[in-house]
């Protein structure tokens, strides 16, 4: 997701472009630097032959210019049109977006000859006296090389990342200490070295670390000399040596020049401690039974070198679909044995809602930090499964402006006010509301040649867009009577398609072509656009948005089919309707997380549908033509439009839940 608009101009940090007629396989400038390394039981020298070349960076953004093209039917692109005319597409499937995550390293011990002394002495002194320990994984993020020796094979962009796990923290104030982890994986992006695979008798760690305990300097050295491949890397920043990464690969050659890649701009590291989690402690599936009250009871293991209870910060932790959401409800802070293996796991529950496990079967996350600090990560599969309760048909109810020759609803609030459009006997759009009580009246803004209403939220602001008379849209919003413009800042178009009881408001921009879109949100005075990661570019519009700050919308990808999406706390998730084949819109969303929207399937054209967690249920006004789905209120009303007959005017609707019969 793209925060604000894009601005041309190098990545923070990068330096401007520098260009060069120099190849990677011009002859080399070489330098020999003498790298002392602290071994275990010696201290070694190692001669590396460091091969600096010019290379050729680019960076940049390549920019289409977009023909002005505003000749169109009056309708914006942002109506639903919702006809027949949908080209036939090669069905979709739902599928959940999540951003890349890091492993987790496991952890492996090595328990030395002096463990029987050490466990006498433990013994003596009182097991009270034991430090706390735990595994700590260290990660290491290394920057591209910037030199490269003739023949070296390496992806592109290539850089030296992995990390060390150690049985307990490094301590503060460390200089050049040498230690050997527990486990390790480095990779070139091409070569990976491990304990594995790496020869015992050529692998040295050595750090130094600040008052927090924080790796300010490092020196870590891996080889495999072994036959048919050489393969070395080196990452150093202290320890007493220069700064370098390097990276070597080769056939056993001792004649032959190793070709070689070199940095001089030193990584970074962060500290994470791996824990087990259990989501639904005693159930291997893990169902969760998605519901806007519904919690989720999530137990955090404590093992030999870990006591979760007491180590853990039980504020700190956040849970759900990327770990970052904000769904804590409380801690069981005096422990549980859930596992059964007689040490005290830490219980806590997290929101249902917030955790946005919603339409997979997959991968929940946990982050959060320890007392003094250290971050932790822990990770378990969830099964989402339906809501029982929910509501699969309804009773339909034709809703028509006074007058007019169609009309079509878009929004409707928690107390029964909903808004929409209509189209008078001369052609002309125009915004309407329909309060609770079945009162129509026109709500268009001063200047508009067409105008639509598309939210409404509990406090009865209103939220849509207008055409005025030099074919430009503009957004408004209409509180209390008043009308105010909302466009957003450099865009020339704006249309406001969603409004939220916290005054959130949604929509999409273009740059003069109305065939384009970019979504966005105002939040607190401050605007944000966004695209979904999958869509093609500036084909992405956001329609809707809950009370929790959950965003539908659409977006087309590459292909051209249209699908729905929703946006939690930065995760993007695909919404398709199961056999859809020629694409699926989402419309709207309610405080409890149920979306309505429409979906194409082939001879029975547009139908509408809700959906909660991953279960899909059509809404079909009977013998209709097309239904679509545009608004859902908390107690499950649903309001809309739809065509009786193929070419035929819009109608509204209002959709009753029929209550759920109990076996």
């Amino acid at each position: 997701m793209a925060s604000g608009i894009p601005v041309s101009g190098p990545p923070s940090g990068e330096p401007n472009p520098t260009f060069s007629t120099a190849s990677k396989y011009d002859t080399p400038q070489v330098q020999t630097i003498v790298v002392p390394c602290r071994l275990p039981c010696a201290e070694r020298l190692l001669k590396l032959q460091l091969v600096r070349v010019p290379r050729v960076r680019f960076w940049g953004l390549a920019r289409k210019r977009i023909t002005n093209c505003r000749n169109r039917p009056v309708g914006p692109k942002f109506s639903e049109e919702g006809d027949e005319t949908v080209k036939p597409r090669i069905p979709a499937v739902v599928l959940m977006l999540k951003g890349s995550r890091g492993g987790v390293t496991t952890p492996r011990y090595k328990v030395g000859s002096i463990l029987p002394g050490l466990l006498a002495f433990w013994f003596l002194v009182g097991l009270a006296a034991i430090p706390a320990r735990s595994n700590t994984t260290y990660n290491y993020t290394g920057n591209p090389f910037t030199s490269f020796s003739g023949g070296f094979a390496c992806p592109p962009e290539c850089s030296i990342s992995g990390s060390f796990t150690v049985t307990q923290p490094l301590g503060p104030n460390l200089s050049n200490f040498a230690f050997t982890p527990a486990a390790f994986s480095f990779t070139d992006g091409s070569v990976t070295l491990t304990a594995a695979n790496t020869n015992p008798t050529f692998v040295s760690f050595c750090a130094s670390t600040d008052a927090s305990g924080s790796i300010v300097g490092w020196g870590i050295i891996l080889a495999n000399p072994t036959p048919p491949t050489f393969g070395v890397l080196v990452t150093i920043n202290g320890c007493g040596s220069p700064v370098v990464d390097l990276t070597q690969q080769a056939p056993a050659c001792p004649t032959c020049v190793i070709p070689q890649a070199l940095t001089n701009i030193p990584g970074t590291w962060s500290a994470m401690i791996p824990v087990a989690i259990d989501v639904k402690p005693g159930n291997p599936s893990a169902p969760v039974n998605y519901s806007s009250r519904g919690s989720i009871r999530v137990g955090i293991l404590s093992s030999s070198t870990f006591n979760a209870p007491l180590r853990i910060d039980p504020t700190s932790l956040t849970f759900g679909a990327t770990g970052n959401e904000k769904s804590l409800l409380f801690c069981d802070t005096a422990g549980e044995d859930v596992n059964h293996d007689g040490l005290a796991d830490l219980v806590c529950h997290f929101d249902a809602l917030k955790a946005g496990l919603r339409f997979s079967e997959g991968e929940a996350l946990m982050k959060g930090k320890t007392l003094d600090g250290i971050p932790i990560l822990g990770m378990d599969s969830a099964t989402l499964v339906p809501q029982p309760s929910v509501n699969t048909s309804f009773d339909f109810t034709t809703l028509n402006f006074p007058g007019a020759v169609q009309t079509r609803f878009f929004g409707v609030n928690d107390l029964g006010d909903a808004v929409g459009a209509y189209v008078d006997a001369v052609g002309t759009e125009h915004a309407f509301l329909r309060t609770m009580e079945g009162a129509f009246s026109t709500i268009d803004p001063q200047g508009a040649i067409s105008a639509e209403a598309r939210g409404i939220n509990n406090a009865g602001k209103i939220a849509g867009f207008y055409i005025d008379s030099a074919d430009i849209f503009h957004g408004f919003l209409l509180i209390h009577n008043q009308f105010s413009n909302v466009d957003f800042p450099g865009a020339v178009d704006t249309a406001l398609l969603g409004i939220n009881s916290n005054g959130d408001v949604v929509g999409a921009i273009d740059f003069g072509d109305v065939t384009t879109s970019i979504a966005f949100v105002l939040r607190n005075g401050k605007f944000t656009s966004f695209e979904d990661p999958i869509a093609a570019p500036m084909e992405t519009e956001a329609d809707a948005s809950s009370v929790s700050s959950l965003i539908v919308g659409i977006f087309l990808d590459t292909a051209g089919t249209s699908h729905g999406y929703l946006l939690n706390n930065g995760v993007f998730s695909t919404i398709d309707f199961p056999g859809a084949v020629g694409g699926t819109f989402a419309r709207g969303i309610n405080a409890k997380g149920q979306i309505v929207g429409r979906y194409f399937d082939g001879p029975q054209g547009n139908q509408g549908y809700v959906v909660l967690g991953s279960t899909f249920f059509t809404i079909r006004f009977p013998n209709a033509r097309v239904t679509a789905a545009s608004g859902i209120a908390a107690d499950g009303h649903v309001v809309g439009f739809y065509r009786a007959i193929p070419g035929g005017p819009f109608q509204g609707f209002l959709a009753t839940p029929n209550p759920v019969q109990k076996p």
